[in-house]
């Protein structure tokens, strides 16, 4: 007798007005692509962490006011996607997703980045425009593969000198 075996590796649910984060997506511990942007989502469960093989995971345009330190658990992901939602502030164990090359944080209300971001040691994107940061924190300086940081429209007035070089 053959068994037939589906694993999902891939779940969008963009645009559905959803209002909370479907828990029955974190079991899918196969998953490597995760989307629920443009709904109406205020928070991220623990059970993220779960989702160890997610490679992508796109929340942007929704309502999160802020991520569970078990975000730190996905060390498979590359990219993050936060765009346009409502976080102030990120978990230092975001330092701890060290395959991560694309940070999508513009337009949210940041106002502090965590030291820990140093650790981020492949990231090549870095998003931050609109947001309410005055300082970038001097560990920044040491991504080196970053090609593209972006922080318009913050109150930031002078930069770590390590961006400088």
């Amino acid at each position: 007798v053959m068994h037939c075996i589906v694993v999902l590796m891939r779940v969008t649910q963009t645009g559905n007005k959803l209002s909370h984060f479907p828990l029955e997506v974190c079991s899918l511990v196969s998953l490597e692509e995760l989307d629920i942007s443009r709904n109406e989502i205020p928070e991220v469960p623990a059970a993220i962490g779960r989702l160890t093989r997610l490679r992508s995971l796109n929340l942007m345009c929704n309502w999160i006011g802020r991520l569970p330190r078990e975000i730190g658990a996905l060390r498979r992901l590359a990219r993050l996607g936060l765009k346009s939602n409502r976080l102030e502030r990120l978990p230092p164990e975001i330092g701890e997703l060290v395959e991560l090359t694309e940070l999508f944080l513009s337009d949210n209300q940041i106002f502090e980045l965590p030291s820990t971001i140093g650790g981020l040691r492949r990231l090549t994107k870095l998003q931050l425009s609109w947001n309410r940061l005055e300082t970038l924190p001097q560990e920044i300086g040491s991504l080196h593969n970053l090609e593209l940081i972006r922080i318009a429209v913050n109150r930031i007035h002078t930069l770590p000198h390590q961006l400088h070089a």
